[in-house]
């Protein structure tokens, strides 16, 4: 049973021009495309319609521009923020400033998580303690992996294999895109299917151990 729908996306840092970050139209499996957005999260959020929303980015991210829309509730903050991005310093009491006022003015729960980029088997395995206390039995999930470091959404899906041998949850899609020079649109996959080789590889584990050809009735 489906409790809530819970958005993890991550955010990561693209070029900026022209004083804003660059735009991309998404091309969805269905043939549906975007308007010009420069975080794929965002589009989700109206696709999707999550209960929760977290969003995972590094102390570089571009959270100025998602704690935008809320910048005028304090903007010495927010102008510090700026800062604080431009120097790849951001960090959680920043951005936990902003989080209820994000939530209350996109009228979804938002939880905003600075990570680590990931470079040793600690800080690996620390995306992991972060986002597992976040995640309940009976979540459904979309994941984003667009966005962020290229090893980064190795990691969260990793995470998310974890989870999913441990708790009860549902992985309802997994987002990743790609830059299409000729169209000049990101084409978005939905590459959940991954999830059905792990699922082969857990089967295949236990009837090597027990020899019950049953594992196998639901692949």
């Amino acid at each position: 049973m489906i409790e809530r729908k819970v958005l993890i996306t991550l955010l990561g840092r693209s070029e900026k021009k022209d004083g804003g970050y660059r735009k991309s139209s998404y091309r969805f499996p269905d043939g549906s495309v975007s308007d010009p957005v420069a975080f794929l999260g965002w589009e989700l959020r109206q696709r999707t319609h999550p209960d929760k929303i977290i969003v995972l980015g590094t102390s570089g991210s571009m959270w100025d521009w998602l704690i935008e829309p809320v910048a005028s509730l304090d903007q010495d903050r927010y102008l510090s923020l700026i800062e604080s991005v431009d120097a790849k310093r951001v960090t959680e009491e920043q951005v936990q400033f902003f989080a209820p006022k994000l939530s209350e003015a996109l009228n979804v729960q938002i939880d905003l998580q600075i990570i680590a980029e990931g470079q040793t088997q600690e800080e690996q395995l620390a995306l992991l303690t972060r986002i597992a206390p976040m995640i309940e039995d009976g979540d459904a999930l979309t994941l984003d992996l667009t966005h962020g470091f290229r090893h980064l959404p190795i990691l969260l899906l990793m995470a998310i294999v974890y989870l999913r041998s441990i708790r009860s949850i549902a992985v309802q899609a997994i987002y990743s895109s790609f830059y299409d020079a000729d169209s000049q649109q990101a084409v978005v996959f939905n590459i959940s299917g991954l999830l059905k080789l792990f699922d082969w590889h857990s089967a295949l584990n236990a009837f090597e151990k027990d020899g019950d050809p049953g594992v196998f009735a639901d692949l």
